[in-house]
């Protein structure tokens, strides 16, 4: 390229938005097919992150660009310029690309938690981490893609957004309880059910949060409450452990009784007997947001029961 018609590119890449324009030039150099599709990229979030992740795309194979239509290719062009962690999950799983740009509507609870279950069912704990996590981010990509394409819409659809992401984390914690307990001796004799606490109690999660929990616990056995503690915390491992595949979020289970200081898992019996005696104003108003995500659904409606009443015995 001479060095006149090398200064005039770049001048154009300098008019539509793109910022460092001599690694963007490299790129088309790269991905001269991408040339043609600069209209429907520069209106991207990061317009060269977005160019940068489509020539990744394209170089490994796993995208056909001439397949889309110039609105799937917008909308593609739209989710890899907005997300870092998406845009390289989806350079890691190209074959996830269609399933997000499909998706015409946010995944229901139901079908989101049968496409974890489905992905874990019969592998080790090695494969069925991977594999949760795998899921879990395919299914993120297609609800950001949707609340992406609403554009002005957004705020309209903002709370479905919410309420989508709160489901998914139920059913990360579900499948994660499913992993957990098979790799717990003596798991058959303990009753767990994971309570969620914050936004995602309240259905009001966002991409990036810390995810709170209570986990109570229930059985006949003598050492129940030991098993439903390793349960939780190799859980919490499920979820966030460091792997090939980085975690997902934290769960947090410091809104329990004592904060840190206390037991991870605890009885229905147990939590009232805190709540009457030594809970503070502030812990009754977390409790508002209160309700059963994964497990053991008898015994979260038991807690409920039990627990909630006393919120508005407290000034």
């Amino acid at each position: 390229m001479s060095e006149a018609r090398g200064s005039t590119q770049l001048a154009r890449l300098a008019r539509m938005g793109f910022a460092n324009t001599q690694a963007c030039q490299d790129t088309l150099d790269s991905s001269p097919a991408l040339d043609a599709k600069l209209e429907f990229i520069k209106d991207s979030p990061d317009p060269d992150a977005s160019l940068a992740a489509l020539a990744k795309v394209i170089a490994s194979g796993g995208l056909d660009i001439d397949s889309l239509g110039e609105e799937k290719f917008r909308d593609l062009a739209t989710l890899l310029g907005s997300s870092v962690a998406i845009t390289e999950h989806l350079e890691r799983h190209t074959s996830h690309i269609n399933y997000a740009l499909e998706t015409s509507d946010v995944p229901t609870a139901f079908q989101m938690l049968s496409d974890l279950l489905k992905a874990i069912s019969t592998l080790g704990w090695d494969e069925a981490l991977l594999a949760l996590r795998i899921a879990y981010r395919r299914q993120v990509s297609a609800i950001a893609a949707v609340d992406l394409r609403a554009g002005n819409e957004s705020t309209a659809i903002l709370p479905g957004i919410a309420q989508a992401l709160s489901d998914l984390a139920d059913a990360v914690i579900a499948s994660a309880l499913v992993i957990a307990r098979s790799n717990v001796k003596d798991d058959d004799k303990v009753r767990m059910a994971v309570i969620a606490m914050g936004k995602c109690g309240a259905r009001e999660l966002n991409y990036v949060s810390d995810v709170d929990v209570i986990y109570v616990g229930s059985g006949t056995s003598d050492n129940f409450i030991d098993v439903g503690t390793k349960i939780a915390q190799r859980l919490a491992l499920v979820i966030n452990e460091s792997d090939r595949e980085p975690g997902l979020w934290e769960v947090d289970p410091n809104l329990r009784p004592e904060g840190k200081a206390g037991a991870l898992v605890r009885t229905v019996d147990a939590h009232v007997a805190y709540y009457e005696k030594w809970a503070k104003s502030w812990e009754f108003q977390a409790l508002l947001k209160a309700r059963v995500s994964a497990g053991d659904a008898g015994l979260g409606a038991e807690y409920l029961d039990r627990v909630c009443p006393l919120i508005w015995t407290r000034h």
